[in-house]
């Protein structure tokens, strides 16, 4: 005979009222956690924000990585990663060139379309990469209307894998790393705007030949140089060959061929 049928009874009728309590919270929270959380729409603003990986690049050793972080709209930036330590360096890139529409007035599908691949030395000591123009930089020169030789123009940052220090250098036109030789770096800078060459030798108020119009100065263009510069990576000295057009290094960067 139980001596004690009340408490008994009493605990069994506690613990399913309990279990039952526990079952009422749990079912709750389910209900809550399916109800679908208030957000707000997504606008071009939220897309212009959002960052492609492009151009990305590893050093002949392994040991980095870099690329661009490219926004839909607005500036983007050069990443460095070590990925033996982890440790990571960036710099500002600026914007890249606006999409052009195609003939129906519509811009293509996609981020815009990468320019300047960073590249290693082939000693993993530095990396090179373009910098370009903020977009602010080149809203402002459209608004004041320069000539397409005043807009801004790239630069190019070269970055010590050592201490992640970066040297810009202004208004270069490109730059080409040996494939496998060290130490040397060259780039063609811009022509400065006072610069500018003609080839139009006539003396100041002189007038035109005279003859049909199919007959004056027809052909292309004439097409000048700028400076080449030669860098020595380590002391940081160079040399500036004049009037260059095209340039290339030979693959183990002993010699430097230009026109």
């Amino acid at each position: 005979m139980n001596a004690f049928p009340f408490h008994s009874s009493t605990r069994t009728v506690l613990r399913k009222i309990i279990v039952l309590q526990l079952l009422a919270v749990l079912l709750a929270a389910s209900a809550s956690a399916q109800q679908p959380a208030t957000r707000r729409p997504l606008t071009h603003s939220d897309y212009d924000s959002w960052r492609a990986i492009q151009g990305q690049t590893l050093s002949r050793d392994g040991k980095f990585v870099a690329y661009a972080l490219v926004p839909q709209d607005g500036d983007g930036e050069i990443v460095v990663r070590n990925l033996a330590t982890g440790a990571e360096w960036r710099h500002v890139r600026g914007a890249q060139p606006t999409r052009q529409a195609d003939p129906t007035g519509e811009l293509p599908a996609g981020p815009p379309v990468f320019v300047g691949r960073p590249s290693f030395t082939a000693d993993s000591r530095f990396v090179i990469f373009s910098i370009l123009p903020t977009k602010a930089e080149t809203e402002k020169a459209k608004k004041e209307k320069k000539k397409p030789e005043e807009m801004p123009k790239n630069a190019m940052g070269i970055m010590d894998l050592g201490t992640g220090e970066v040297t810009r250098v202004d208004r270069v036109k490109s730059f080409q790393v040996p494939e496998s030789g060290i130490g040397w770096i060259a780039y063609l800078l811009e022509a400065k705007p006072e610069e500018k060459k003609t080839d139009d030798r006539r003396p100041p108020d002189t007038p035109a030949a005279a003859g049909p119009p199919d007959r004056r100065r027809r052909g292309s263009k004439k097409e000048y140089g700028s400076d080449l510069l030669l860098r020595n990576l380590g002391d940081k000295s160079e040399r500036t060959f004049a009037d260059v057009l095209e340039y290339t290094f030979s693959k183990d960067g002993k010699r430097l061929v230009f026109a």
